[in-house]
């Protein structure tokens, strides 16, 4: 089954910094504090280790039952998530010490013949090595950066505690670490976790994230407002145009929450804590559709069977493209957050997902590209 994949990174909400009384409010600190998480949220970083991540267990454990318009148990949702995140990190595992042999035996141009070197191939159309057998390494390198570091993320946190997850002690306890390290974590959800009605502050109304805890302008059109979007459609039961899904949408928080301590006998803002500072909200519709063709999961023949033939029958619709399921989604999501690189979709659609544009753009700076990288 395949889907028209639009992911959206959303940078922008409201924030508010809770002041304490002028005289133990330290505004200097508190400005140059925001300054530095606005800096960080907007620059575009290599991935760094240790990034750690987690799931909301309440938002993928449970379903709307369309007859009794209740929300109802759904344990293989979980199953399925905390799977497609193994199978994304193998995957990249595999694909980083795959590319670096590569580039040692063959630089990535003049393959011999061979079944895997069919597969080598199509590589080499994604690296676009026909430049020269210089670039090849290079391109590997950088592959093999971003692949290492899915591999080696660290989660589900809180897994086998109570409560678990994203409400574990272990996951609060990273929010609160000293080392200020949190910023590159993420949380999973499968729903939007949007107020019920908007709420008014400072004269104008928002739309409440729960999730990342921030106003979001309840002006927009609800085609600008993903999360609200995703909820509608969901209660729907229904998308509102078949041909633009957002199937998943990563927010990086840019809430700036405060703490005190004792300066030279005076309270002064020292850190800045951000709960969840990274989201990615799956399409709950989406998870629904992909639960009746297990999730996207491929047995390897039928994959194999694929990567011979990848173009299929249509350029329109390479067969490649029928095998993006859970896992491809995560994988491209994962690379939108802040520790996995923070990677911004191209804005010309057309040239941002699936198997032709990563092959006619060959754009490195697309999580398509990996997803594809990874696939192949």
């Amino acid at each position: 089954m395949r889907f028209l994949r639009l992911t959206v990174v959303w940078q922008t909400a409201v924030v508010f910094v809770h002041a304490a009384p002028a005289e133990i409010f330290n505004v200097t600190l508190a400005r140059e504090l925001i300054e530095e998480a606005n800096l960080r949220l907007l620059a575009r970083d290599d991935p760094v280790p240790g990034v750690k991540w987690t799931v909301h267990r309440q938002s993928c454990s449970e379903r709307i039952n369309r007859d009794t318009n209740q929300l109802d148990p759904d344990p293989k949702k979980l199953e399925a998530i905390l799977s497609a995140v193994e199978q994304a990190k193998s995957r990249a595992k595999v694909a980083a010490e795959l590319l670096g042999k590569w580039k040692v035996d063959c630089a990535g141009i003049n393959f011999p013949g061979g079944e895997n070197d069919k597969i080598k191939k199509q590589c080499q159309l994604l690296f676009d090595s026909g430049q020269g057998a210089g670039t090849f390494p290079a391109k590997c390198d950088r592959a093999i950066m971003y692949f290492s570091a899915v591999a080696n993320i660290e989660g589900p946190i809180g897994k086998d505690s109570s409560p678990s997850y994203s409400d574990s002690t272990e996951w609060n306890s990273l929010a609160n670490s000293q080392d200020r390290s949190h910023w590159r974590n993420f949380v999973i959800y499968c729903h939007p976790q949007l107020s019920a009605q908007t709420v008014r502050l400072y004269d104008k109304d928002y739309w409440w994230d729960n999730a990342q805890d921030r106003g979001i302008d309840a002006q927009k059109p609800i085609e600008q407002n993903a999360l609200l979007l995703m909820r509608t459609e969901y209660e729907r039961g229904k998308f509102n145009d078949d041909r633009r899904i957002y199937s998943a949408i990563t927010t990086l928080s840019d809430r700036v929450l405060v703490d005190f301590e004792k300066v030279d006998g005076k309270e002064v803002i020292t850190a800045e804590r951000a709960r969840i500072p990274a989201a990615i909200t799956l399409h709950p519709l989406q998870l629904d559709m992909l639960a009746g063709n297990n999730y996207g999961f491929i047995p390897d023949t039928d994959f194999d069977n694929a990567l011979k033939n990848p173009k299929g029958v249509g350029i329109d619709r390479p067969s490649i493209d029928n095998y993006v399921g859970l896992v491809e989604m995560l994988l491209h999501e994962m690379l939108h957050t802040p520790g996995l690189g923070k990677m911004v979709d191209p804005p010309n659609e057309v040239d941002a997902y699936g198997w032709q544009a990563m092959r006619r753009t060959k754009n490195m700076d697309a999580p398509d590209f990996y997803v594809y990288l990874a696939l192949v």
